[in-house]
Order: structure tokens, then sequence, then C-alpha cells
């Protein structure tokens, strides 16, 4: 279960970032309020690259780094040249619930975020449920199906 939930807490650093202006690099989050957490940029990259990535894309941590339970009450442990060695689960849990739960969920936003090829061209029929329809992303957002595709624009002179 440690990869799985290094995964989900690294996904929503991801989100975290990207809603609160980090488009570029949406783990400087990590030096923003409220983690503050000082890290070097090559630090943030590695962890981008050894634990986030590589646990999304490949379900492995990079070689002679690790997960650990618990053990301090810092999320990340580092070696002295910089490179990430461990990521402590509970301190990275607490670490970003608290930032999750001082989150502005009004900045929420999907549709800012969403392509045209991401709706739906027909909604779900849900009226055999009783069950409340929710959003995928945990939000309250439902996005509205597009009837008719994407309308073309016609470009000046033809």
């Amino acid at each position: 279960m440690g990869y799985a939930s290094a995964l989900l807490l690294f996904c929503t650093v991801d989100a975290l970032g990207k809603y609160g202006g980090q488009e570029k690099n949406p783990f400087n989050v990590l030096n923003a309020s409220p983690f503050n957490l000082k890290l070097e940029d090559r630090q943030i990259q590695k962890l981008v690259n050894w634990y986030r990535n590589l646990l999304a894309h490949a379900g492995m941590i990079a070689p002679g780094t690790y997960l650990e339970a618990d053990g301090g009450d810092t999320p990340f442990e580092f070696l002295p040249d910089g490179e990430p060695s461990k990521i402590r689960l509970t301190p990275f849990y607490k670490m970003v619930k608290g930032a999750w739960d001082a989150f502005d969920r009004k900045r929420l936003k999907p549709e800012l975020q969403l392509e045209l090829s991401q709706y739906r061209a027909i909604s779900a029929d849900s009226t055999v449920s009783l069950a409340n329809p929710i959003s995928a992303s945990g939000s309250n957002y439902v996005p509205k199906p597009i009837k008719n595709g994407p309308q073309k624009t016609k470009s000046k002179g033809t």
C-alpha cells in the first residue's frame, strides 16, 4: 500500500500546484505556503522523476531509494549531495492533508484543465440509479455534455 499511498500524495501535490498557479512546475508548490519546505529546484525535480513519475508510469521508485511508513517529522530525507533517499509516508500524508484542508476550494475550476476532447459527447443515463452522480475528481462539478461536437471556427478571408 505504500506505493499507492505515495502516488496519491504526489498527485495531490501536483493538483494543488497546478491550481495554485505553478503551471510550469506544479511541485514548486512544496516551497510555497502551506508546505514551506525550502527545497532546492534539483531536489524537487528528483522527487518528481524518482518517485512521482516512476510510480505513476512504471509502478516503481528509483533503485536505492525507498518508502518508510513513519520514522520522523519530515516527509523527505536527502543525501548530502541533495538526492532524495527516503519518503516518510505518515509525515508526507499529514503535510499534504494540511495543505488540502487549507486550500481554497473555490479555486478548483476543472473546466480550465479540460480539453474539448475530454468531455463526453453524450451524457450518461442516470435515471436508473438512486445515487447522486459525483464527479470523478471528487468535486461537485459535473461537466455538461457536448451534443454537436467541437465547433469549427471560420478564419478571415475564406
